[in-house]
């Protein structure tokens, strides 16, 4: 959740990460501070353990606490996160219409689909 209290965590954990800008075209390695945490855009970052997209919004204006209602909980290791279900990335990248995100929808219903055949049991 976007808070003053988080900002400090959310730095910290970009700097043990190594996390930089990918979008920076020269190069220069720029590194996320807590200015731009705040500004809550979208950082598009590259860490040491691979890319790490930050999205300040999702559809334009819905936030974080929009979609509470709409994540599942996964482990990685021994840390807990949430994500967003896989239903809702659905709708949001058909509300977005990019190309890119229209692109991927046939993956994500197929992904959707296997996911559902098998929690149902199906072979």
């Amino acid at each position: 959740m976007a808070s003053e209290e988080n900002f400090p965590r959310l730095e910290a954990a970009f700097a043990e990460l190594d996390a930089e800008f990918r979008s920076d075209l020269m190069n220069r390695r720029l590194r996320p501070n807590i200015t731009h945490i705040r500004a809550g855009g979208h950082m598009l970052l590259r860490t040491r353990l691979g890319q790490l997209d930050v999205l300040g919004t999702i559809e334009a204006t819905t936030r974080y606490e929009d979609v509470q209602g709409d994540t599942i909980d996964l482990s990685i290791g021994q840390i807990k996160v949430q994500v967003l279900s896989l239903r809702r990335v659905i709708e949001a990248k058909t509300k977005a219409g990019r190309p890119k995100d229209l692109a991927m929808l046939p993956v994500l219903h197929a992904t959707l689909r296997e996911i559902e055949r098998i929690k149902s049991g199906a072979q």
